[in-house]
């Protein structure tokens, strides 16, 4: 079976979709099925495709070398907030099988089965036909193989660790300023920081490191997941992270750094899965993360946060995606 995942991500826009994408191929190698992928990406995306089948090349601007290596594929699932719909009807036509990776309705899709594992996701009324099928929900959550089925995480009493993790490559350079903000306000509070691989900020980021402060260097999922079961609380950027936290179940407060964040952010703020900073360019962001500190110190309300993430995110979302669609085709 000739598979194509398809999307974008550098140390410039952030690396969430790749993510997404290697979870999808996974569940796809745990089929005996190995996936191709071709990623608009920089050097920031190479360590991540060892041993896989990748192609790193701006495939919206090579429109014709890119269209000539998917002809005749049996399934391609692209995930884009950058290819114009043009793209979407050419690979509509060229493969068997097209299957679309949408977060906020970007336009009228073409025939194919769309995939938005949002919580807002019903709310976004996909126009209904009879050319496209819809895996809407937290049900089709796609996640890491790390994360299917985490143990219960443990809920302590009191906060006394924190993780500040910023995404892949922290673009809005955020680490520093809330590093040096939570120093200030908890200096015996223990922080735990992750560091991506295309963090252009790490020099900063050592300007405010103290006795309590760890920098952890590029974790793996295996390392992450590690971190959030064995860390009280969280700080992160709305995307894929919110997800995975919300899986493993702990307690976070979340800003938004891209447009494509903001529907899915303040739906997971509205059903009690972590409390939203609001967006990273927001002048009362660092007196919003006190806020939620302060919400978040009662065990009780961190407990249920906990429990309603664990129960509301699929942590094997990827293998129902992929069997779904095998089943399908």
């Amino acid at each position: 079976m000739k598979v194509y995942l398809v999307t974008e991500g550098s140390s410039i826009i952030g690396l969430g979709h790749v993510m997404r994408i290697l979870s999808l191929s996974q569940a796809f190698e745990a089929k005996k099925i190995i996936p191709n992928m071709i990623i608009n990406s920089d050097d920031s995306v190479s360590q991540l495709l060892i041993k896989k089948k990748g192609f790193l090349f701006d495939w919206i601007e090579e429109q014709e070398r890119f269209l000539s290596m998917i002809k005749n594929s049996d399934m391609i699932i692209i995930d884009s907030y950058l290819a114009p719909r043009k793209i979407y009807e050419e690979i509509s036509l060229i493969t068997r099988f097209p299957v679309y990776i949408d977060d906020n309705m970007r336009f009228d899709y073409p025939p194919g089965i769309i995939i938005n594992t949002g919580l807002h996701a019903i709310d976004l009324n996909y126009p209904k036909n009879t050319s496209n099928t819809y895996l809407l929900g937290p049900k089709y959550s796609i996640l890491n193989s790390t994360f299917w089925n985490p143990p219960k995480k443990v809920i302590n009493k009191h906060i006394s660790s924190i993780l500040i993790t910023i995404g892949g490559t922290d673009v809005r350079n955020l680490t520093p300023k809330i590093l040096a903000f939570i120093n200030e306000k908890f200096p015996k509070l223990y922080k735990k920081v992750v560091i991506g691989k295309g963090f252009q900020n790490i020099d900063d980021i050592k300007c405010h490191q103290s006795d309590t402060t760890e920098l952890i260097y590029f974790p793996t999922p295996l390392d992450m997941k590690n971190l959030m079961l064995t860390t009280d609380l969280a700080i992160n950027a709305a995307g894929q992270t919110s997800h995975e936290l919300a899986c493993v179940g702990i307690p976070s407060i979340c800003i938004t750094v891209a447009d494509n964040q903001v529907l899915s952010a303040n739906k997971y703020s509205e059903i009690g899965i972590n409390y939203h900073a609001g967006w990273y360019l927001d002048k009362n962001l660092l007196e919003n993360i006190l806020k939620g500190f302060i919400y978040l110190s009662d065990q009780i309300i961190r407990k249920k946060m906990s429990q309603i993430g664990r129960n509301t995110i699929n942590s094997t979302g990827s293998k129902q995606v992929i069997e779904y669609l095998l089943r399908r085709f």
